[in-house]
C-alpha cells in the first residue's frame, strides 16, 4: 500500500523510452532536471521523427501543469526550449498522448542530431516533478500508431 501511494502523485514516461524507473531510490521525481539520472547510459535513445515526434505518458496527479521542454547534445541539463506556448493544464489521472508533437521553427536538427525531452509537471501547491527521455533524430523515425496513442486524462 505505501508504494501505491509513493507513486500516486507522479508520472512516467512511455514513448520516448524514459532514461530510467524514477519510483526506485536513488532516483526521485522531485530532482531536477530528470529525477536524479545525470546521463542517458541507462537506456538507448529513442529514434524521433526530424520534425517531431510522439509522447506518451501517464499522470497519477488530480491536476498538474504540464511541461514539455528539449535540450540539444549528449548529456543535456538544460531544457530551454519548451514545446508549449504555455504550461497544459491537465485534470485527471490517467494516459497523456500526443500523436505528434510539433517542434519550433529554426532549431539545430539533422539526421543524428541527440537530444533530451523533459517532461515537467507542476502540482497546484507549487512542487515540482521531473522525467527525461533522451532521442536521435532520425528521417527513419516513424510516429507512435494511432492505436498506441490515447488519451484518458483531461
Amino acid at each position: 500500500a505505501s508504494f501505491l501511494m509513493l507513486v500516486s502523485a507522479h508520472t512516467q514516461i512511455f514513448y520516448p523510452e524514459w532514461r530510467g524507473n524514477s519510483f526506485i531510490p536513488p532516483f526521485n521525481q522531485r530532482i531536477y532536471p530528470c529525477a536524479g539520472f545525470t546521463d542517458n547510459s541507462t537506456t538507448p535513445r529513442t529514434l524521433w521523427p526530424l520534425d517531431g515526434g510522439s509522447f506518451n505518458a501517464t499522470l497519477h496527479d488530480a491536476a498538474a501543469y504540464l511541461f514539455i521542454n528539449i535540450g540539444f547534445g549528449e548529456n543535456v541539463t538544460d531544457f530551454n526550449i519548451t514545446l508549449f506556448n504555455a504550461p497544459l493544464n491537465e485534470t485527471g489521472a490517467g494516459g497523456l498522448c500526443f500523436p505528434k508533437l510539433t517542434l519550433p521553427s529554426g532549431l539545430p536538427i539533422s539526421e543524428g542530431t541527440n537530444a533530451s525531452i523533459q517532461f515537467a509537471t507542476a502540482g497546484h501547491d507549487g512542487g515540482g516533478l521531473y522525467n527525461c527521455a533522451d532521442i536521435t533524430f532520425s528521417k527513419n523515425a516513424t510516429l507512435l500508431p494511432a492505436g498506441e496513442c490515447k488519451n484518458s486524462s483531461t
